[in-house]
């Protein structure tokens, strides 16, 4: 049964100066999974809008649960909320969340397994400030900035080249996209055991537990909390009824795992927005 009436419909079609198609109405409707498919330009953020408008007049819901929205743009996000005018308050406020993937996956997810591993918020999420930290950190000795020369001349960022190196017992190699390898240094050379060394320290690790880690890095941090605590998908599927996910053609499969590992076999009413 739909929570949502002609009458509601009505209102909604009235107050933003519309008039919804049978397709859109069908959408407005729909209280079940769902994708929700259609062509560039056809409206489909308005008459989310609408129905975010709706479910948010009818809200608290009686098992106090929210809603969350996701897309992959602030831009989008600002679009939403000025289109919602008084009811974005509501919805920007608990138990809702609207915002970017990577603001929920940041806020739900990353920051407290951050908090778990290193007893800290983490100072900045901005892959170009670690980067830049971990640069500078490893032109402060000779082997890092041989090995920035190294990962320059693979093409690569030093953050990939590092994660290439494989520490083996008679050497050290770097392994390619190519499934290919390539010996860095031997056991039976001197500076074998001084870049092992260097490698063990982990110059990675020293930058994320000063406080910065990458965009990918939270998404490594979500995984690992699901991993570790798989009772927080329960505590997060309960909390929001409703999921709309716009712009769904934009979603790559990393954040796809993230939601089905979530939400799947979970009460949350899910539906996916987007175009072919």
């Amino acid at each position: 049964m739909s929570l949502i009436t002609n009458e509601d419909i009505q209102y909604v079609e009235s107050k933003f100066n519309l008039k919804f198609d049978e397709g859109s109405i069908g959408f407005l409707k729909c209280n079940i999974t769902k994708d929700i498919q259609a062509c560039p330009g056809a409206g489909k953020t308005t008459t989310l809008v609408a129905k975010l408008d709706i479910l948010a007049s009818k809200m608290p819901f009686s098992d106090k649960s929210g809603i969350l929205v996701l897309t992959h743009t602030n831009v989008a996000i600002n679009e939403i909320k000025s289109k919602l005018g008084y009811n974005a308050n509501k919805l920007i406020s608990y138990p809702n969340h609207i915002g970017t993937f990577q603001s929920f996956v940041n806020k739900y997810l990353a920051i407290p397994m951050y908090i778990n591993y290193f007893g800290k918020k983490p100072i900045a999420i901005d892959s170009q400030l670690f980067e830049k930290k971990l640069i500078a950190l490893m032109e402060s000795h000779w082997i890092g900035r041989l090995l920035l020369e190294k990962s320059e001349q693979q093409l690569m960022s030093i953050e990939n080249y590092l994660n290439s190196l494989k520490i083996y017992e008679d050497k050290i190699v770097l392994e390619l996209p190519d499934q290919k390898t390539k010996t860095i240094v031997g056991s039976a050379r001197p500076f074998y055991t001084q870049l092992k060394s260097y490698l063990e320290m982990k110059p990675i690790t020293i930058i994320l537990a000063r406080g910065y880690l990458t965009f990918n890095h939270c998404y490594e941090l979500a995984e690992h909390y699901l991993e570790k605590k798989p009772d927080i998908s329960n505590v997060i599927s309960y909390r929001f009824k409703y999921v709309f996910i716009d712009e769904t053609q934009d979603t790559d499969e990393q954040q796809f795992k993230l939601l089905k590992t979530i939400f799947e076999g979970s009460n949350s009413i899910i539906q996916k927005i987007g175009d072919n």
